[in-house]
């Protein structure tokens, strides 16, 4: 039998790991070496008794693996990122990147796709926030949507993608398609990175441009890293729709610094303050976090405002960790004096969107300044 083969019993020639991807519970699996394999259930990591029985068994799955993706796995070429058709996404490096061998993840297509309902349920998501986010979407807003590797962050956008009315197009732009997202018309694009059959050379930035002439309405992103931040940041201002994306990142302020970072060292030439009026195209940033038992949680929703001074700051509407400031509230509510979430409040408006006033937090807090 040849190394592309696959038995009845293992339908994706995954070996060990195939019974572990088909438990339901199962969200990751984590093969640190060949014979440490761990799991992900619920956010929380547990060793497996799961072994390969050599070096060599785990590398001839992982080659398999990149054979079926269209790109090669060896000394020249030594990390792997895939699709499992739609079981999963694989993302594994080998020596030399890896010092002890070859390691691999593989990230496990749910079952079933989270609703907001769903995520408001289970507390990752307060009503209020799902308020404000309901009407970010349906007003096609551009919104950033932060948090650590593993903190809910495609699970969350999946379920905000619902909230897009159905009559607008959406188009997903990625390395390896991920995104389930909730909503009968969607455009998926991928670059080369991981799919056999892409031309050469197609990059996020080449997919952005070729979907502007796709009459879309909204777009979604893959995780920001690099050089795409530039390319995320330019289809905000476009005026084609609203954007969402993520970014690996701690903070609300994290996320405008590593967007305003990345996109100058993917640009050659472009300055601070160019970026920066290019970050100010974001209206919300959304964090999320992971809890203690392992659950993930929304623990605030900053809106991004310039200051009268050109300085980049952010204003929570949410916040878990706030505490209430003793400055009065300055709001066209009550009042002739502009408040900080007035501009947002207006495009909103322009969408025919009105926030619940009980969502729109009664004291402005001191600004995050970036």
């Amino acid at each position: 039998m040849s190394g592309n083969e696959v038995t009845d019993g293992d339908p994706l020639g995954l070996g060990p790991l195939q019974s572990l991807l088909e438990e339901e519970t199962v969200d990751a699996i984590i093969v640190s070496r060949f014979d440490r394999i761990a799991v992900e259930r619920d956010g929380v990591v547990v060793e497996t008794p799961h072994r390969f029985t050599s070096e060599g068994e785990l590398r001839s799955l992982m080659e398999r693996i990149a054979v079926g993706s269209g790109h090669p796995l060896d000394e020249g070429a030594p990390a792997l990122e895939a699709r499992l058709g739609d079981a999963g996404r694989a993302s594994g490096v080998i020596p030399p990147l890896s010092a002890d061998g070859s390691a691999l993840v593989i990230r496990a297509t749910p079952r079933s796709a989270w609703t907001a309902d769903d995520l408001v349920e289970s507390g990752t998501l307060s009503r209020e926030a799902c308020t404000i986010l309901d009407a970010a979407m349906r007003g096609g807003l551009n919104v950033v949507v932060s948090g650590a590797p593993g903190s809910g962050k495609t699970t969350l956008i999946n379920a905000l993608s619902a909230f897009i009315p159905m009559e607008r197009r959406i188009i997903t732009i990625e390395d390896v398609a991920e995104f389930r997202l909730r909503h009968p018309n969607v455009i998926r694009l991928e670059t080369g990175t991981a799919v056999s059959g892409r031309a050469p050379g197609s990059t996020k930035r080449d997919l952005a441009s070729r979907a502007l002439r796709l009459h879309p309405d909204y777009f979604v992103f893959g995780d920001i890293r690099g050089e795409d931040s530039i390319d995320v940041l330019l289809t905000m201002r476009s005026g084609a729709g609203g954007v969402l994306a993520p970014i690996h990142a701690d903070s609300p302020r994290t996320a405008l610094d590593r967007l305003e970072t990345l996109a100058i060292l993917g640009s050659a030439g472009l300055s601070s303050e160019l970026v920066r009026r290019h970050i100010a195209a974001v209206d919300l940033v959304v964090q999320l976090e992971r809890t203690a038992n392992g659950g993930r949680r929304v623990t605030s929703v900053s809106n991004v405002v310039v200051s009268d001074q050109h300085q980049l700051e952010l204003h929570d509407l949410l916040n878990d960790d706030l505490e209430p400031d003793s400055e009065i509230l300055t709001t066209t509510k009550g009042g002739n004096a502009p408040g900080p979430h007035d501009g947002l409040l207006k495009r909103l408006a322009r969408a025919g969107i009105e926030l619940p006033w009980s969502v729109v937090p009664p004291r402005p807090h001191k600004p995050r300044r970036t």
